[in-house]
């Protein structure tokens, strides 16, 4: 069953704009999931989906996890282990932490 998403850009609306979003890094913890990549068979929507219970709409947050890769999939080597941060809630929270630490040091 998939349940609604976590809106990453719900404190970046201001004034009928989005802002800027900053890059937030999503620290490992000993609960987190990895994948071996795949060329032409591994996507972060369907990893999303395996991890998260059917949701999709999480393929910025394993992207998030996993700064050293290139931001096109198609660019990602064979064989590359991926990080898929988990469980979920806990990676949100991890987000949305690093989203406040942001705004107060400077300001969204």
């Amino acid at each position: 069953m998939i349940k609604n998403s976590y809106d990453r850009y719900l404190k970046m609306r201001q004034n009928g704009d989005i802002k800027l979003t900053p890059f937030i890094k999503i620290k490992p913890k000993y609960t987190d999931k990895f994948e071996v990549y795949k060329v032409n068979n591994t996507r972060f929507d369907l990893l999303s989906a395996k991890y998260y219970n059917g949701n999709a709409n999480y393929d910025w947050l394993i992207l998030l996890a996993n700064p050293h890769l290139p931001s096109l999939e198609f660019l990602i080597e064979e064989g590359t282990t991926i990080r898929i941060p988990y469980p979920l809630d806990v990676s949100i929270e991890q987000y949305i932490d690093g989203i406040n630490v942001y705004d107060k040091l400077y300001g969204l």
